[in-house]
């Protein structure tokens, strides 16, 4: 009897000192943005907001769009990700997407 509560207290004792990260299995994603929770803790995000930086899209798909989902406005052109026409292109040309010469007539901004 006392090595069976001398094990259930072991037991307890090591229980209580797991930390709640590593008790969690690897693609849990407590907010249901698309980012498991290991993913998140790398990018800097927090697990707990599907919309870290609160532009409106949500930090998976702020990933799968080349987006930063810890910065509201990823081109830095004044307007938030999620109302942004291109928020890779912030306007001023000369971008990876930008042609030089292109006026930017060609696009549709709504």
């Amino acid at each position: 009897m006392a090595a069976g509560l001398l094990s259930a207290s072991v037991l307890l004792w090591t229980v209580g000192f797991v930390s709640p990260a590593a008790a969690r299995p690897p693609m849990a994603d407590r907010d249901g943005d698309g980012l498991s929770d290991r993913a998140e803790q790398k990018l800097g995000t927090d697990p707990d907001n599907p919309d870290t930086d609160g532009d409106g899209l949500t930090d998976g798909e702020e990933v799968a769009l080349g987006t930063d989902p810890n910065d509201p406005d990823t081109d830095h052109d004044g307007i938030d990700d999620a109302d942004d026409a291109d928020p890779l292109d912030d306007g001023a040309g000369g971008g990876a997407d930008d042609p030089p010469g292109d006026d930017g007539s060609h696009r549709h901004h709504g």
